[in-house]
């Protein structure tokens, strides 16, 4: 009787070892999964990331038509600080981003001068990279710009310039109306009365 109630618990143990045994397995398995499954996505979400950003890496939706003006703070041709605040609120205005030594540049710059009367009531800046600033008064010599109140020549400094520049020529030409939306923007160059007439809008 005792050798037969050994040989029952035994089998009675053997099978719960054989569960326990198959139960480990089987969590084994659903952690595996489960981490293999985390992986995966880990991994789809890399990928998405990064497809994202070689989509759209030059991206600037401030350069876009309808966006408004942002900050900035820029540096005078005379060496002092001029903010996006400093604009006449009561007047459209141009912003020319530029490079002191492009020739398209410079004839914009001249073209702007000969044309200013086309501009009365409006502001004009330019604005060049801050490493530029020492080239600002040659540029302002080379093109006539002197002694007028409603041209400004300026480098950036806010890194403005970057959200803005698109890189599809120079220079880039963007007019906003008084409310400070971008109306139009223009690539190396523009008739002046094109300009002029997108600041009436």
């Amino acid at each position: 009787m005792i050798k037969k109630t050994c040989l029952i618990v035994g089998s009675l143990l053997c099978s719960l070892g054989l569960f326990a045994q198959s139960s480990s397995q089987s969590s084994s398995k659903s952690s595996s999964s489960s981490m293999s499954e985390t992986v995966r996505k880990s991994k789809e979400q890399e990928a998405a990331m990064k497809q994202s950003q070689q989509v759209n890496p030059n991206e600037k939706p401030l350069a876009k038509v309808g966006a408004s003006l942002p900050a900035f703070h820029l540096v005078t041709s005379d060496e002092i600080s001029y903010f996006d605040s400093d604009i006449d609120k009561k007047k459209p205005f141009v912003l020319v981003i530029f490079n002191p030594d492009c020739g398209h540049c410079i004839d914009m710059g001249k073209a702007i001068k000969d044309s200013i009367s086309k501009f009365k009531g409006s502001t004009i800046i330019f604005i060049t990279a801050l490493n530029q600033l020492g080239q600002l008064k040659s540029y302002v010599k080379a093109t006539g710009l002197e002694n007028m109140d409603n041209v400004k020549i300026c480098a950036d400094n806010s890194e403005v310039y970057k959200y803005l520049f698109e890189y599809n020529g120079m220079p880039q030409i963007m007019v906003y109306n008084k409310k400070r939306i971008l109306q139009r923007t223009f690539y190396k160059y523009a008739a002046m009365d094109s300009i002029a007439s997108y600041l009436k809008k």
